[in-house]
């Protein structure tokens, strides 16, 4: 007959087990992988829900990673770097690059990224989510895209449900009526929906929302005739409503990103040779916008005068805007034009990183994850 275990002595297996759990949450993706053959136990620890959460909330303001993409003519390509947050790392190791990645296939369109998971739009037309630090895992889901005057997309976690949504909204002459038709696929449900409120807004450019802190946003032109009224359209994944958000007062803007970075939202004002850089401390509350700093000798980026009539040229220029990373230290790390630049508050000069696109190309940070699309 088995004798029952002392408590004492389950009380030590439970403390080792806390020791491994916090011992493994501290390990990069691909130490995981290879510590999942380590025994079942290990393999079902690390598969666990509550195991990858805990992983993603450790590493999600750490060990920053950057993805490079353009495609052309049918051809994508894809590029993986790495950060270096080291105070001590020489400008040369900030940033080194992983794997380059070759989409031959008609290519693709980039709709977003959450939690390490990258959403692609595939063509012909179908939608994929890809976690690069999994490298195969891919899961495709059906697309419904239509062909509209304007259509933006999304794609973010829905906290409170536990849930993966891609978001498309289109707007068009056909609609009848000044709103955006929303559409959301729920992973949890597996199918698309079509909300019941849509939402009312200008000339959204880039047509790509930032996910941060449950909400899809995008930089919202309301089209006066006198100016460019920017704000901000932010879409809740969870009430799957919309809402404006002011911009902050701000004295250089005639181009404008915003973007996100250690679970915080930015917002970048480009004019001529100089961007102002704010930082939203409090998501939602327009009074917690900060200036960070305001950053100078920077390429010529937008040298036409504002207005309703230059929306095409606004939204080129915005295409080639991007807040990437801000670190804790203040290092910003910034698309502007086609330049990759690093901007550290306390050297005499940033950096210019060479990315191999010739014909132009897109930005945006991600982190390693475990999460399985």
């Amino acid at each position: 007959m088995s004798l029952p275990t002392p408590k004492r002595h389950m009380q030590q297996e439970n403390l080792n087990q806390d020791i491994i759990t916090e011992i493994l949450k501290r390990l990069p993706v691909k130490s995981q992988l290879q510590f999942r053959c380590v025994s079942k136990v290990w393999r079902a620890l690390i598969s666990s829900p509550e195991f990858v959460k805990l992983h993603l909330n450790f590493h999600s303001k750490k060990d920053i990673k950057v993805m490079t993409y353009s495609s052309v003519n049918r051809i994508s390509y894809m590029s993986l770097f790495s950060i270096t947050e080291n105070k001590q790392s020489s400008f040369r190791k900030f940033i080194t690059i992983d794997r380059s990645v070759l989409i031959t296939k008609d290519g693709f369109e980039f709709l977003g990224s959450c939690n390490g998971l990258f959403c692609f739009r595939a063509k012909p037309y179908q939608i994929m989510i890809w976690n690069p630090s999994l490298n195969g895992n891919v899961k495709t889901i059906p697309d419904v895209w239509q062909f509209s005057y304007i259509s933006i997309f999304g794609f973010g976690y829905d906290m409170h449900n536990d849930d993966y949504k891609v978001v498309y909204a289109y707007y068009g002459d056909n609609n009848g009526d000044d709103e955006y038709v929303v559409l959301v696929y729920s992973f949890k449900l597996g199918t698309w929906k079509r909300c019941d409120r849509g939402f009312s807004s200008g000339f959204v450019y880039p047509r790509i929302a930032v996910f941060v802190s449950g909400s899809l946003n995008w930089c919202n032109n309301n089209l006066d005739d006198s100016d460019w009224n920017w704000n901000i359209i932010s879409f809740n994944l969870t009430t799957e409503t919309a809402k404006a958000i002011a911009l902050p007062s701000h004295e250089h803007g005639a181009a404008i990103c915003v973007g996100e970075s250690r679970g915080l939202l930015f917002a970048g004002f480009h004019l001529k040779r100089q961007m102002e850089v704010w930082v939203m401390n409090e998501f939602g509350v327009e009074e917690s916008w900060t200036k960070l700093v305001c950053i100078s000798n920077l390429p010529v980026h937008h040298p036409l005068p504002r207005g309703s009539e230059n929306t095409a040229y606004m939204a080129l220029c915005n295409a080639k805007l991007a807040i990437v990373h801000v670190s804790e230290n203040g290092d910003i790390l910034m698309m502007v034009g086609h330049q990759l630049k690093l901007h550290r508050p306390n050297a005499r000069r940033g950096k210019n990183f060479n990315i191999p696109y010739d014909l132009g190309y897109m930005v945006t940070s991600y982190v390693d994850t475990l999460v399985s699309p």
